[in-house]
């Protein structure tokens, strides 16, 4: 049973020329999909295009976004890849007032989880990977 063709029938685009959605009238298909249409507004002829196309600075911010994410799912990899190889059991309990914490240290944060010391910064903090990102913590401080 053949489909039948939607040519000369009405559909939403936007208008290139109006710079708006209008109605338009599909002009030719390739299967299924809509390629060209004439608007019935200002009869200018040009691609179907669902909505309207994003601009530079839209492109640019979802681009942005988009590679955000990438970067996010790659750090959680790494990671878990990393807290595999050690020793969860032998995980330190983060303490505001303890002291000698030494790069590659696992500790149990109650609030990030497990985290591993990247960093000791002088006598009283030090850079801790978590699975959601880094955190500067504090240490030897008097409570």
């Amino acid at each position: 049973m053949k489909k039948e063709s939607l040519t000369g029938r009405a559909i939403d685009s936007y208008c290139t020329a109006c710079e708006s959605m209008r109605p338009h009238t599909i002009m030719t298909m390739r299967g299924e999909n809509v390629l060209k249409v004439t608007c019935q507004t200002c009869a200018g002829t040009h691609k179907f295009l669902a909505a309207k196309p994003l601009g530079k600075a839209e492109q640019a911010k979802a681009r942005e976004a988009a590679a955000a994410t990438r970067r996010a799912e790659m750090r959680k990899a790494s990671f878990d890849e990393a807290l595999a190889q050690l020793n969860t059991n032998k995980a330190r309990e983060y303490n505001l007032a303890e002291g000698g914490y030494k790069i590659n240290d696992l500790i149990k944060h109650n609030v990030f989880g497990y985290g591993i010391v990247d960093e000791v910064e002088g006598r009283s903090k030090m850079i801790v990977r978590f699975r959601e990102g880094s955190r500067r913590l504090v240490f030897n401080y008097p409570v």
